[in-house]
């Protein structure tokens, strides 16, 4: 519908006006320092290494084959924030409000709720390699992200209980 790429889309609305680095590709593919992702093998979880043929199929590269660093990623999240909050963010308030609350409990990417006058947007990621959750609960201005670097149930497990723990500290 652009003319453009996903890959140009994501350079001109988010790496650039966020100043930020969102790359595409498997992490230690593009660098042997970037994180490996781990699955398990039996008793065992094996590291992915660069050469291993796991991949992200090309029809779910635009939702699944982007990873940036930690700090860029907690950018990206307090832009959502703010939007949510109504405050200068890189796309109109209303924008937010429809990616996170235009429908009941699931809207465009994100799964939302309310609990005790706090509305919380949660979004989840992972290729089976890798796991990240986040929570914003914007009444309380604050965000949840918690990654780790397996996919697994008991990644997911320990990643969904230690926002849960942050979430309740703040």
């Amino acid at each position: 519908a652009s003319g453009k790429s996903w890959e140009e889309l994501l350079q001109e609305y988010i790496n650039k006006p966020l100043g930020i680095s969102v790359k595409t590709g498997w992490p230690n593919k593009l660098s042997v320092s970037e994180p490996w992702g781990h699955w398990e093998e039996g008793e065992k979880f094996m590291a992915l290494d660069p050469s291993h043929w796991f991949t992200v199929p090309n029809t779910f590269a635009g939702a699944a084959d982007a990873n940036l660093s930690i700090n860029d990623y907690i950018k990206f999240i307090q832009d959502e924030l703010r939007g949510l909050r109504g405050q200068k963010a890189v796309l109109p308030a209303r924008a937010y409000e429809l990616l996170h609350y235009a429908y009941p409990n699931y809207a465009i990417g994100w799964t939302n709720l309310e609990v005790a006058n706090n509305h919380i947007s949660e979004c989840d990621g992972s290729m089976g390699t890798f796991y990240s959750h986040v929570e914003i609960i914007k009444e309380k201005n604050i965000a949840v992200i918690v990654m780790a670097n397996a996919g697994d149930s008991s990644a997911k497990g320990a990643c969904l209980n230690l926002a849960r723990l942050l979430r309740e500290m703040f």
